[in-house]
């Protein structure tokens, strides 16, 4: 019974640890869309505040 306590921890932590993971790569991804979108937004304005 003592053996299976730290599996049971280990997985825990495994299973935090993949959690974590999965919400920094969403965040990074969320974090480049928003930038990428931003950028687009700066170069529309540009372009038409150009053309008048």
């Amino acid at each position: 019974m003592t053996k299976e306590m730290p599996n049971q921890s280990t997985q825990k932590q495994d299973e935090k640890q993949k959690k974590q993971d999965r919400l920094a790569e969403a965040l990074r991804a969320n974090l480049k869309r928003r930038k990428s979108q931003s950028r687009a937004r700066k170069s529309t304005s540009q372009a038409s505040s150009k053309d008048t």
